[in-house]
């Protein structure tokens, strides 16, 4: 169903083969751990217009949260800056992802399992997946197409564009060789705001949730920040070393309640054997990083939300303690590759929230304490 919907021109949902390799070496290339450093500015832009926008309406928390997401990644992918409300690149950036969370799920249409099936004509009794498919595959082109074209205008009309985009384009203006350059480049960033905005959304999503149960974890976080940074400024990516507790609050987040708690599914290419079980070639194995983050040998309490489990007796980080990064951004060759951006925003969203805001209960009409379940969450991070 994927397929049919276009969806694998993003390298997450390729066949692995020379034009993943392709993609991925392309999208690495710019968000790896050295070159991530550079869009720090941007991401700290995004969270204090997040605190802005907080102080106007505080009842549209989750809005903007949608909004520092989209804001970051169009950012430093495209150059676009994504405005608050009716931006056309945002909606166009979430009619796509829509497209995906109907999609997504291994076996979810008849033709995930009769792969044949994708020889039905569209008119055919029983082919609706097909025109939901034909129909669908109008958002997922345009969420790759659109955002890129903005910059292949800005550059054509003389405008300079730093972004990720901008910078492969001017290389691939100046290589001899630019054949498939182009296609390779829109399909590899493309990929960017699929799984960028929703990972952030989510983990900011499920922070706000963990405040409001463990307030003494949000009052310790207060106060470590308090103690490091002060109260006349707010708090910068320089002060990260000396605030443990914060970047172990944001490893509780993603451990806590998994964001993608059923990894992308990988298939196997050759037979394999594993404890004496023989796999064929072509299964289909989907890694379950809810189980492997809520290992009680691992995380003693996983139900808890502990991020003392991350730091030594010095109250500095335990290097020997259980990263959850290890499972929450997938597996081998298909492990998130914007992973270290995805912590540099979640980071200092979190470290600012803290130091600006106390975030508190609700409050109902006849004055009694709203408390949060946390039984709507999704795998998103909405509510």
């Amino acid at each position: 169903m994927l397929n049919l919907m276009g969806w694998q021109r993003l390298f997450a949902l390729a066949p692995y083969g020379d034009d993943w390799k392709a993609r991925t070496r392309i999208f690495q290339q710019h968000f790896n751990s050295s070159t991530t450093v550079k869009y720090r500015p941007t991401l700290l832009t995004a969270a204090h217009l997040l605190l802005s926008n907080i102080r106007k309406r505080q009842d549209a928390f989750l809005e903007h949260f949608r909004h520092l997401a989209a804001y970051s990644i169009m950012g430093v992918t495209y150059g676009i800056e994504v405005r608050a409300q009716d931006d056309r690149y945002l909606e166009v950036a979430e009619r796509g992802t829509r497209c995906l969370a109907r999609a997504i799920k291994a076996g979810g249409h008849a033709v995930d399992v009769l792969p044949f099936l994708r020889y039905l004509p569209a008119w055919a009794p029983g082919a609706q997946f097909k025109r939901d498919a034909i129909e669908w595959s109008k958002d997922v082109t345009a969420m790759l197409d659109v955002p890129f074209e903005f910059v292949e205008q800005n550059l054509n009309g003389g405008v300079q564009n730093t972004s990720a985009v901008g910078t492969v384009l001017r290389d691939i203006e100046q290589s001899e060789d630019q054949s498939g350059a182009k296609e390779v480049a829109r399909d590899a960033f493309g990929t960017a705001y699929v799984g960028g905005a929703n990972t952030a959304y989510g983990a900011l999503t499920i922070f706000t949730l963990a405040m409001l149960k463990y307030p003494h974890v949000q009052v310790k976080g207060q106060e470590h920040i308090d103690h490091v940074v002060g109260r006349e400024r707010l708090p910068d990516f320089s002060d990260r070393e000396a605030l443990p507790y914060i970047t172990a609050i944001v490893q509780e987040v993603l451990r806590w309640i998994v964001i993608s708690p059923l990894a992308v599914p990988h298939r196997l290419t050759v037979d394999d054997e594993y404890e004496g079980c023989h796999f064929r070639a072509g299964s289909l194995f989907v890694g379950n990083a809810w189980a492997i983050l809520h290992d009680e040998t691992r995380y003693p309490d996983p139900e808890a939300f502990m991020p003392e489990r991350y730091l030594a007796p010095d109250g500095k980080l335990d290097e020997n303690a259980p990263d959850p990064t290890e499972a929450c951004f997938g597996y081998g060759r298909r492990m998130c590759p914007g992973r270290q951006f995805a912590l540099e925003e979640i980071w200092i969203a979190v470290v600012s929230l803290l130091a600006a805001f106390s975030i508190e209960k609700a409050i109902d009409e006849f004055g009694a304490i709203i408390e949060p379940s946390g039984e709507d969450m999704t795998a998103s991070g909405a509510v």
